[in-house]
């Protein structure tokens, strides 16, 4: 059984760790209790270290001719040089993080559609942002795994998060190790996963590793991180997913009876048909694994990218 190793991840501390909501309130969250277990949070309300109490007036994204400004309405406080002052302080004193864990809707935390208003006191919205601590989170781990508490109850935006998220984790344990042959192997047990999402980037990330030019270990490994982040940008579909369980399927060329070929591959057409889920087929695979002692398979992250409590 694959061994994971644990995320760092920031989160808003309003998701279920501290009244701190503008209303005073905490907002228990199912995927965030769940994930509990398998992850270090690290908790952090910016609306709380810049000064502003609880309960407190909301505050807003209000454009001028400066930009866009963090205010509150309805004390006419200007909160935008002390929101990115903490941002960039908290920020920098992180020295490793996987993923962040953002309050949607916040005008602090939101990481999109953010309203922004023409002035403190208007009411209609003229345009859309993102929260003012999370862009400075955008500008600081625009490769990490980032995602709203809301975007948690969507099975799949929650599937491609998780599986960021523990990449990267374990690829933060490769890097610390400092060692090239580790990257290695990372690569290969990752070799069917970043496949079925972007086989130009799992190429490029291929040559990488390879290292024909003899790059320092640092260089490559920033590389690979970015390269990396850039190959969860791409979208699974129902065609690369087949293409790398037919993959698989090769590694069991000639070992199977007629009967069990059969099986599979009308399970596959039914999963290209939506009419079974992705896992029905990668289990009838992970059964023949240890059967005929497919060590490399049972390795590839593509069938267990996260704990399987989380799905």
């Amino acid at each position: 059984m694959r061994e994971f190793v644990k995320p760092i991840i920031v989160i808003s501390k309003c998701l279920g760790f501290d009244f701190c909501r503008y209303d005073g309130r905490v907002l228990p969250i199912n995927p965030v209790s769940k994930l509990a277990p398998f992850v270090t949070f690290l908790a952090v309300c910016p609306e709380i270290e810049v000064g502003l109490g609880v309960p407190r007036p909301p505050i807003h994204l209000v454009s001028g001719a400066n930009g866009i400004k963090l205010i509150q309405p309805e004390t006419s406080m200007e909160i935008t040089e002390r929101m990115k002052t903490f941002a960039d302080s908290f920020l920098d004193s992180l020295q490793d993080v996987d993923g962040f864990i953002l309050k949607s809707s916040s005008p602090s935390c939101g990481l999109k559609n953010i309203k922004v208003f023409s002035g403190p006191d208007k009411k209609e919205s003229v345009g859309k942002s993102v929260g003012m601590f999370a862009a400075v989170v955008l500008g600081h781990f625009s490769d990490a795994a980032l995602i709203e508490e809301s975007d948690l109850q969507d099975s799949e935006s929650r599937e491609l998060f998780l599986t960021k998220l523990f990449a990267l984790a374990d690829l933060r344990a490769v890097k610390r190790s400092g060692s090239i042959k580790n990257l290695a192997e990372f690569h290969l047990r990752n070799k069917l996963l970043l496949m079925s999402y972007s086989q130009k980037q799992s190429k490029i990330l291929g040559r990488l590793v390879a290292n024909k030019n003899e790059k320092p270990f640092g260089k490559i490994i920033a590389d690979y991180a970015h390269r990396l982040s850039a190959a969860f940008g791409a979208k699974q579909d129902t065609d690369s997913n087949a293409n790398v369980m037919l993959h698989a399927f090769g590694r069991f060329s000639g070992k199977l009876s007629s009967l069990e070929i059969s099986e599979f591959l009308k399970m596959l057409d039914q999963y290209r048909r939506g009419e079974v889920p992705l896992d029905s087929c990668k289990k009838l695979l992970q059964e023949w694994m240890p059967r005929f002692e497919e060590r490399d398979l049972l390795r590839q992250t593509f069938f267990a990218p996260f704990p399987a409590e989380l799905a």
